[in-house]
């Protein structure tokens, strides 16, 4: 048995399809790609794989990972060739690499997220105070300004405020008159 880990971006109109249908459609994908897949064993057989946190509806990401496990080597070029092939033109795969078996998957080891908030509004010194006392209460760090209508925060794993309810609190700071905002998971932070 062989372990390959998949990181692809999942962006536009896929934003608001949930994470089982987002598992599913990566699954039908492999399975039309005629990927060497690994089943579990018993009366109603799974597939052999790990995925990211789910992605808040709404958001776009640039990170998502799945890990899966496959009865045979493939060459990961052909591997990643087939798998966009088949998947919907909103999801971009980044890499395919084979990793040990022995390796712990990623989703156990995740510390903290980092997030990006698009506006078309221009954010002013004066938001950005208002976001970061935002901050100092839940379990933001790291806001950043990366220019005039985007910032950076990043956001601990497991427990606090769940990352839907922070971006909601941050559009109406960013943004008093509902302009369009777009969030996106840019990377994740992971335990050494």
């Amino acid at each position: 048995m062989f372990k390959f880990r998949i990181i692809y971006g999942k962006y536009g109109l896929l934003r608001f399809i949930g994470h089982l249908d987002t598992v599913n459609t990566v699954f039908l994908a492999m399975r039309r790609a005629e990927f060497p897949l690994s089943y579990t064993k018993g009366f109603n057989p799974r597939i052999k794989a790990s995925f990211s946190p789910p992605l808040p509806i709404g958001f776009s990401s640039d990170v998502e990972f799945m890990e899966v496990f496959m009865e045979s080597r493939a060459a990961t070029d052909k591997l990643s060739g087939g798998l966009q092939s088949q998947l919907p033109g909103f999801m971009e795969v980044k890499s395919v690499e084979e990793v040990g078996l022995s390796e712990k998957p990623l989703s156990g080891r995740i510390e903290a997220v980092v997030y990006e908030l698009k506006t078309a509004a221009e954010m002013d010194e004066r938001i950005v105070k208002e976001m970061e006392k935002f901050s100092l209460d839940n379990a933001i760090s790291g806001l950043e300004l990366k220019d005039g209508n985007t910032a950076w925060f990043e956001v601990a794993y497991g427990g606090g405020t769940p990352a839907r309810e922070i971006a909601e609190k941050l559009s109406v700071l960013a943004c008093e008159d509902r302009c369009p905002v777009e969030f996106t998971r840019k990377k994740f932070i992971f335990k050494v």
